[in-house]
């Protein structure tokens, strides 16, 4: 459980004899909602890998306000303002095999402000067992979609429409190459990444 009245530019979750494999299901709750699922601490690294956020060994990062943006307003745009906020938590679940694990959570703050914008994830499934071309129809509907991270490692193209209309279109190795020009660090063996806010 986390207090609340500032806002969390990030929390870090410093960690001993557990690895980030072994941190399961983690969520951030708001008011007994799921804003943000991961599979699993090494899903979370991925995605910082991906943006180029700084690491520590031993420490793992929930980024609320964006590092990566090009000045401070920017990146604190997406911190979590907790002033009007009930309740905030952070759910992990330890796999058994953890050796003595031992977590610490630590919180990066700034000023109180309310809710407001901020970053949701999802995190879902789909039957991709089959070679050839694959349709996920079944893509969220309603806030805009930053960026979707598509963990499977052989993924050679992507095309996203929208309303019938293709808005984008580019072999894994085009897509890396303009992301790379935009300081993003394709997790290439892993995932194949669709974002719209390069700029």
């Amino acid at each position: 459980n986390c207090p609340v009245g500032l806002s969390y530019d990030r929390i870090e979750l410093e960690h001993t004899g557990v690895t980030l494999a072994q941190m399961k299901n983690v969520e951030v709750v708001i008011n007994g909602k799921p804003v943000m699922t991961f599979k699993d601490g090494a899903r979370i690294e991925a995605i910082n890998d991906y943006y180029g956020r700084p690491k520590t060994a031993g420490f793992l990062t929930l980024h609320f306000a964006r590092p990566e943006m090009k000045t401070l307003e920017q990146g604190r745009l997406t911190s979590l303002g907790t002033v009007d906020v009930a309740t905030l938590a952070v759910n992990i679940d330890i796999d058994a095999g953890a050796a003595a694990p031992v977590i610490k959570a630590h919180a990066v703050q700034s000023e109180p402000a309310p809710l407001g914008a901020f970053i949701k994830v999802r995190e879902f499934q789909f039957d991709a067992s089959v070679a050839g071309e694959l349709e996920i129809s079944t893509l969220p509907r309603g806030p805009r979609i930053l960026a979707a991270h598509f963990f499977k490692a052989d993924i050679s193209k992507l095309d996203v429409e929208l309303d019938s209309q293709k808005v984008f279109s580019a072999s894994k190795v085009l897509g890396q190459s303009i992301q790379n020009t935009y300081g993003r660090v394709p997790q290439s063996a892993s995932a194949t990444h669709f974002d719209t806010a390069l700029e």
